[in-house]
């Protein structure tokens, strides 16, 4: 058998659109932990921590090379769409591609949230390509 070098970024981008079609079928179009595939736009997903505090949830998302003009939040009940284009943020090349790993396009991640999270008063803020995302619970209604 005999190793060679795979250079070719067009290959690499069919060969992972391929493997994208793979994981939807497999995965029914929805993972384990509730999030989805969100239509055209799925391309890579952010990584994405979720955690309770005392005042609500918090969400940390990995968007490096998104810019901020092409970020797009929605939070509803139960759910928090997050959506924007990868590479917006970086300088463009006039060069002939010789490797290209960085992410480029359009992608969307949805993720389930308590229901107890008041979206209307989410607040989000990007810097350094980490994007934080406060939604803090409904006020108790008192009786």
């Amino acid at each position: 058998m005999c190793a060679m070098r795979w250079n070719d970024p067009e290959d690499r981008i069919e060969l992972e659109k391929a493997l994208e079609a793979i994981l939807r079928e497999v995965a029914g179009d929805s993972s384990e932990d509730g999030d989805s595939f969100d239509g055209p736009e799925e391309g890579f997903m952010p990584s994405v921590d979720v955690e309770e505090t005392r005042e609500g949830v918090r969400v940390v998302a990995e968007l490096p090379g998104v810019a901020p003009d092409s970020l797009k939040l929605l939070a509803g009940p139960g759910s928090l769409v997050i959506k924007g284009e990868w590479g917006g943020a970086l300088p463009k090349t006039l060069g002939k591609p010789i490797r290209v790993e960085t992410r480029k396009g359009p992608f969307s991640r949805v993720l389930d949230l308590p229901e107890a999270v008041d979206g209307e008063r989410a607040e989000a803020v990007l810097e350094n390509g980490v994007l934080t995302v406060e939604l803090p619970f409904r006020a108790q209604k008192q009786d």
